[in-house]
């Protein structure tokens, strides 16, 4: 099935146009183009000292509530080939499932949305719906997509609102759902500021002529404060345009979509596993991969202790976080170890040892590994499962070495058997001829020589 479902994704991969700003599962394509866009966007617009906001989309299980329907349909608006569309489809009809609980299987019902699961086809049409959706949207400045991780981009509040709506209401008629909960919004553009005590509007310095907001306590130019005559006199509370309407350098602002649903603003997000932050550059990432490295060292701060050479220290924590190499240690090729991991989902020792906790269990994995695997890394699993590990019992991955060192002692002492055995029988033989012919003690040593 693989098979074909490659030979399908191929085809219609020729015959489909995907628009540039799609990302995701595209060939030459990736995050690293998404993240570098995004970033230079935001240091142009600082350059010229002018605001962005960006609008940060998540849609509720996506993959899961794309009907079938609109996969047919989207594939023939992308000029899919009738042919392929069918068997494609095939592939979709009478799909039927069922829900395993503790109490057993329930009955099998009718599955008529989101596509298939560990399917090669399924990152394909996806994308195919998500580029026929965008077709009536997209406008003004560019906007992004990866699979379902969609960035709107705009030069205002406003601008942003209506983009939103609308994608919003396309996605919508199609069943897809936005996760408003989820979704976030930022500001970008803040400028330098200048002087003592700069303007909380325009960043520059105040002059004498200038007003204290009572809520943020930043000074603001009589321009931007929208009083007349002189400020020494005005005594009731004021309140400058960014408390009132809303930062517009990185602050937390809000995207009202009307019907009382609002999106949080927020002054760092993480997309695509990076950091961005309304004041653009790569220091809030920088800080998130430092914090992230610290914490997976302080994990491992009972492996990494104090006395230990760190050549000693990198083979141990290599040990624990390689689960194929771990597997590899027990006595299994590579390429089974990673077939285990990539076809059969076991990602570490705690899932093996889930999966051999009872018979049952047991005899289910080596089924299924008798499915997705070859031949002969079926015969070598089954070996090691046979050899190596009993039911419910699973060494743990910080024991590989010593595993290691019990197999060359194992080795180590066949070896010492057979020599004691060789000496054996070369104390019986010499004792049999009373060692009086030289001749033949040569010869037994020159055998004994042969088979050391």
């Amino acid at each position: 099935m693989k098979v074909l479902e490659r030979l399908l994704e191929r085809r219609i991969r020729k015959k489909v146009k995907i628009d540039e700003m799609q990302f995701g599962f595209m060939p030459g394509r990736g995050m690293t183009d998404a993240l570098f866009i995004v970033r230079q966007l935001q240091e142009k617009y600082m350059e010229k000292r002018k605001k962005l906001f960006l609008r940060f989309v998540d849609l509720d299980k996506a993959f899961d509530r794309v009907p079938h329907k609109v996969l047919t349909w989207a594939l023939r608006k992308l000029g899919g080939e009738e042919s392929l569309i069918r068997v494609v489809m095939a592939m979709y009809k009478r799909a039927r499932t069922a829900v395993r609980t503790k109490d057993g299987n329930s009955g099998e019902f009718e599955v008529k949305v989101g596509v298939h699961h560990g399917s090669v086809l399924s990152p394909l049409l996806f994308v195919a719906v998500m580029e026929v959706l965008a077709q009536n949207v997209k406008e003004g400045l560019p906007w992004e997509l990866y699979a379902d991780d969609l960035v709107l981009i705009a030069e205002s509040m406003d601008g942003l609102k209506e983009k939103m709506n609308k994608w919003k209401e396309c996605m919508e008629t199609k069943g897809l759902k936005v996760n408003v909960g989820k979704t976030k919004v930022m500001a970008s553009g803040e400028v330098e500021r200048t002087g003592k005590w700069p303007c909380a509007v325009c960043r520059k310095g105040v002059e004498v002529n200038s007003i204290q907001c009572t809520m943020c306590a930043e000074w603001v130019h009589q321009k931007f404060s929208g009083l007349r005559g002189s400020l020494t006199s005005v005594v009731a509370p004021f309140k400058c345009k960014v408390c009132t309407e809303g930062a517009a350098d990185g602050g937390n602002v809000e995207l009202d979509l009307g019907d009382g649903v609002k999106l949080e603003g927020v002054k760092t997000f993480c997309y695509l596993g990076d950091m961005l932050n309304g004041e653009g550059g790569s220091d809030s990432a920088t800080v998130a991969g430092r914090r992230c490295a610290w914490k997976k060292f302080r994990e491992q701060s009972g492996v990494l202790m104090r006395g230990v050479s760190l050549k000693l220290k990198g083979k141990v924590m290599t040990e624990m976080e390689t689960f194929p190499g771990w597997l590899q240690a027990q006595g299994l090729t590579p390429e089974t170890a990673q077939a285990l991991v990539m076809e059969l989902g076991i990602e570490n020792v705690k899932v093996l040892r889930a999966c051999t906790e009872s018979d049952a269990l047991r005899a289910e994995l080596l089924s299924c590994a008798q499915q997705k695997l070859s031949v002969a890394m079926h015969v070598e699993f089954h070996q090691f499962m046979e050899s190596r590990v009993k039911p419910g019992v699973v060494q743990s991955a910080s024991s590989s070495s010593t595993h290691i060192l019990c197999s060359m002692l194992e080795h180590a002492g066949d070896d010492l058997a057979g020599c004691a055995e060789k000496l054996r029988l070369l104390k019986s033989s010499f004792a049999c001829s009373g060692v009086t012919n030289y001749a033949q003690s040569q010869d037994t040593r020159s055998v004994w020589d042969q088979d050391s």
